[in-house]
Protein backbone atom coordinates (compact mmCIF):
# COMPACT_ATOMS: atom_id res chain seq x y z
CA UNK A 1 0.00 0.00 0.00
CA UNK A 2 1.19 3.60 -0.61
CA UNK A 3 2.03 5.74 2.28
CA UNK A 4 0.55 8.32 0.71
CA UNK A 5 -2.75 6.36 0.57
CA UNK A 6 -2.89 5.48 4.40
CA UNK A 7 -2.52 9.09 5.24
CA UNK A 8 -5.36 10.64 2.85
CA UNK A 9 -7.41 6.96 3.63
CA UNK A 10 -10.87 9.14 5.05
CA UNK A 11 -12.52 6.05 5.60
CA UNK A 12 -10.28 4.38 7.40
CA UNK A 13 -9.07 7.27 9.43
CA UNK A 14 -10.72 6.43 12.58
CA UNK A 15 -8.91 3.07 12.70
CA UNK A 16 -5.75 4.74 11.93
CA UNK A 17 -6.05 7.06 14.81
CA UNK A 18 -7.56 4.31 17.24
CA UNK A 19 -3.87 2.39 16.45
CA UNK A 20 -1.69 5.93 16.88
CA UNK A 21 -3.99 5.82 20.45
CA UNK A 22 -2.77 2.39 21.01
CA UNK A 23 0.98 3.21 20.08
CA UNK A 24 1.26 6.45 22.24
CA UNK A 25 -0.71 5.06 25.24
CA UNK A 26 2.00 2.25 25.90
CA UNK A 27 4.24 5.13 25.42
CA UNK A 28 2.50 6.84 28.17
CA UNK A 29 3.44 4.41 30.66
CA UNK A 30 6.61 5.37 30.26
CA UNK A 31 6.63 8.94 30.17
CA UNK A 32 3.54 11.23 31.29
CA UNK A 33 3.93 13.46 28.52
CA UNK A 34 1.85 11.36 25.94
CA UNK A 35 -1.05 11.56 27.87
CA UNK A 36 -1.78 14.86 26.46
CA UNK A 37 -1.62 13.39 22.63
CA UNK A 38 -4.21 10.86 23.55
CA UNK A 39 -6.61 13.50 24.12
CA UNK A 40 -5.65 15.18 21.13
CA UNK A 41 -6.36 12.41 18.67
CA UNK A 42 -9.79 12.08 20.63
CA UNK A 43 -10.83 15.61 19.86
CA UNK A 44 -9.19 14.82 16.65
CA UNK A 45 -12.31 11.72 16.30
CA UNK A 46 -15.00 14.18 17.49
CA UNK A 47 -13.62 17.04 14.86
CA UNK A 48 -14.03 14.28 12.20
CA UNK A 49 -17.80 12.93 13.18
CA UNK A 50 -18.80 16.64 13.25
CA UNK A 51 -17.75 16.92 9.56
CA UNK A 52 -14.55 19.33 10.29
CA UNK A 53 -12.95 19.40 7.79
CA UNK A 54 -10.31 16.54 7.15
CA UNK A 55 -7.09 18.11 6.12
CA UNK A 56 -7.13 20.64 8.92
CA UNK A 57 -8.53 18.80 11.58
CA UNK A 58 -4.98 16.59 11.04
CA UNK A 59 -2.91 18.90 10.82
CA UNK A 60 -4.00 20.72 13.46
CA UNK A 61 -3.97 17.41 15.65
CA UNK A 62 -0.54 16.55 14.75
CA UNK A 63 0.88 20.05 15.26
CA UNK A 64 -0.43 20.14 18.54
CA UNK A 65 0.98 16.90 19.10
CA UNK A 66 4.16 17.95 18.28
CA UNK A 67 4.44 20.89 20.21
CA UNK A 68 2.55 19.35 23.80
CA UNK A 69 5.82 16.51 23.63
CA UNK A 70 8.33 19.00 22.66
CA UNK A 71 7.78 21.43 25.20
CA UNK A 72 6.70 18.35 28.37
CA UNK A 73 10.65 17.04 27.16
Amino acid sequence: MNQAKVIYDKENINSILEYMMICIYFKARENKVFINCIEKINHAMANLKRNCNFDMTLDTMLFQMWETVRKGM
